[in-house]
């Protein structure tokens, strides 16, 4: 039995399709708040942005790879069209993120690619994705499911398949080194106070050079967190009785300033905050104490904004408690209206 390029093509493109959606699945289980925060740096879409659909996006990724093996014919091009759509969308949101500059860690393959920003390789794997599922879809009509396919070749077909296989695990398995070989090299705790933080930043004076550590253990200078648009910084605590009261506003409050952004800062625990104050998910940074030093944050909840790249400066007073915040937030949606 000689295969033609067709059934080579939907044979090969299914198997590496259901790989990399299963692996994608599999590495993203029990990492909700953490794909949470990737999908808010990647702007999901707000309705999207829910603890829920966090949770049920790696079952949905370990159906698809499902399917895509277990079903025949017409029923598996509409899976695999169903795939692509979902990666010509996810691939839109990261060019998004590129041609806004900013640094964000799109968590595709959880804990596997924790230490990776988006970047053009990103974008050109998830093409090469789409190239396979997109020919499964308009190729695979006619053809049968995967297994039984597999089975019906000489040793031969299979043989060369496997190999193609093979190689891609191999290209995914020095990945996977390389990450965890770079993990074990560096520990990221959250940066002591930098030198001079004993000076306190007041209004016009540059953004303080303290760092904060992301959910996914990544350290961003502060900076870099308002590079996109000015960033109102709100001090948050798990402890704090007041701050839960703060936290409910967080909806409220983000739609007020947009398009400037509302960021969380805290030194709680990610998992005790994210109990608390959930409103906080897919916002929070940890690690604030040196930048609260730097910045003379009295307590919590206190508030400040910061410019954006284009003028990197401390943009207003600190104030603290719910209403003070409140009465912020108002006055930069009424100068930006």
């Amino acid at each position: 039995m000689t295969l033609s390029p067709v059934e080579i093509t939907v044979l090969f493109s299914t198997g590496l399709s259901a790989f990399v959606f299963a692996l994608s699945g599999a590495s993203k289980l029990g990492r909700t708040e953490i794909t949470l925060a990737a999908m808010s740096a990647l702007h999901v879409a707000r309705p999207l942005r829910r603890r829920g659909a966090a949770r049920a996006l790696p079952w949905a990724e370990l159906l698809l790879a499902v399917l895509l093996i277990m079903t025949p014919g017409a029923l598996r091009s509409a899976v695999a069209a169903a795939a692509t759509v979902v990666l010509v969308v996810f691939t839109v949101l990261l060019i998004g993120v590129l041609r806004r500059g900013e640094q964000a860690s799109c968590d595709c393959f959880g804990a596997l690619s924790a230490d990776d920003a988006v970047s053009g390789w990103s974008i050109a794997r998830n093409v090469l994705l789409i190239a396979c599922t997109a020919s499964v879809a308009l190729l695979g009509a006619a053809e049968p499911a995967f297994f039984p396919a597999l089975m019906a070749l000489p040793a031969a077909a299979v043989l060369t398949l496997v190999v193609l296989w093979l190689l891609t695990a191999v290209v995914v398995l020095v990945r996977i080194v390389a990450v965890l070989r770079r993990r074990s090299s560096s520990v990221v705790l959250p940066a002591p106070p930098a030198p001079g933080a004993d000076a306190v930043a007041g209004i016009g004076d540059p953004i303080p050079a303290t760092e904060v550590v992301s959910l996914d253990g990544r350290t961003h200078q502060l900076h870099t967190i308002s590079a996109v648009a000015p960033t109102v910084l709100l001090f948050l605590s798990a402890e704090c009785a007041s701050c839960a009261e703060a936290s409910a506003r967080i909806p409220e409050w983000t739609t007020a300033l947009d398009p400037v952004q509302l960021r969380v800062l805290t030194s709680s625990d990610p998992s005790t905050l994210h109990e608390r104050l959930p409103e906080t998910s897919g916002l929070a940074y940890f690690g604030s104490a040196a930048t609260k030093q730097a910045l003379a944050v009295p307590g919590s909840p206190s508030a400040v904004l910061i410019g954006a790249r284009t003028s990197p400066v401390v943009g207003s007073p600190v104030v603290r408690g719910v209403a003070e915040i409140d009465a912020l937030v108002r006055s930069i949606a009424a100068a930006r209206a």
